[in-house]
């Protein structure tokens, strides 16, 4: 979408993502750093502009959820898969503004009866330099807020990964995080060997029934934030993102041009 109808594409959230999830031979994979985490935890350690208007106690078309610390130095909110009057599952999901998906980890306790099958096929990924597969499922899952819930009243569409994926993308502790994933857009004309799409976490969710349009996400504060309204006021300052989807990439990754780059004063 352009940057007016989606806000998304009109907030700098963060530098180069598009390292995040790179296939094979991709002209975006980069082997700078050994792993996907380490990555991460340089982003994080960076200074990162966020540009968007405050949010007001009385705005009922934002939503703010809290930001925790989680591995690496990285952000998580809390998300539950449960049923009424069941099973439920509560899972630290690190807010990944590289990836388009919810994914939970292989060690994930959760019972067969909040995991059910989708229509989508397992698929093979690569996090980082490593290589996996992730089984796709059907699930219920909600945030702290109520107003935010999944089109389906059976749930969204999540991935599973396995123990290498698991171990590269959320760590390898005795409390593996889950990944919710920013990106909105994905490419109907990917390359084939990029696995088929499946629904994003913006394509999926809702907030009282309305498609969720800008997000913000506010490391100093430890807020995300998810609107139905532009979070970016018209004259604000903005920086215009760039499609990589036309040299080939499988996701609307958010990235711009830049004329030099300074990280940690280098």
């Amino acid at each position: 979408m352009s940057s007016v109808g989606f806000n998304l594409r009109s907030i700098f959230i963060c530098i180069l993502h598009l390292l995040f999830l790179s296939p094979p031979a991709s002209p975006f994979h980069f082997h700078s750093f050994k792993s996907r985490r380490a990555w991460i935890e340089t982003l994080i350690s960076s200074p990162v502009v966020v540009i968007a208007n405050q949010v007001s106690a009385s705005d009922t078309s934002t939503i703010v959820l809290p930001l925790e610390p989680a591995s690496g130095g990285t952000l998580c909110v809390r998300l539950t898969l449960s049923q009424k009057h069941g099973d439920f599952v509560l899972f630290k999901a690190i807010v990944d503004t590289g990836s388009p998906y919810v994914v939970l980890p292989h060690t994930s306790q959760a019972p067969s009866s909040l995991l059910k099958p989708s229509s989508f096929s397992p698929t093979e990924e690569v996090y980082g330099a490593v290589k996996g597969r992730v089984r796709w499922c059907q699930a219920p899952y909600s945030f702290r807020d109520p107003r935010l819930r999944t089109e389906s009243a059976r749930g969204g569409i999540v991935g599973r990964l396995d123990k290498a994926l698991t171990d590269e993308a959320t760590g390898t502790g005795d409390e593996p995080y889950a990944l919710l994933g920013l990106i909105k857009n994905s490419n109907a004309n990917a390359d084939k060997r990029f696995p088929p799409r499946r629904p994003s976490f913006f394509d999926q969710e809702r907030m009282d029934d309305n498609t969720i349009r800008s997000f913000a996400l506010d490391a100093p504060m430890r807020e995300l934030r998810l609107s139905t309204k532009p979070l970016i006021h018209p004259n604000s300052p903005r920086v215009p993102l760039a499609d990589l989807r036309v040299y080939g990439d499988f996701v609307d990754h958010y990235a711009f041009h830049i004329d030099s780059l300074t990280l940690n004063g280098i």
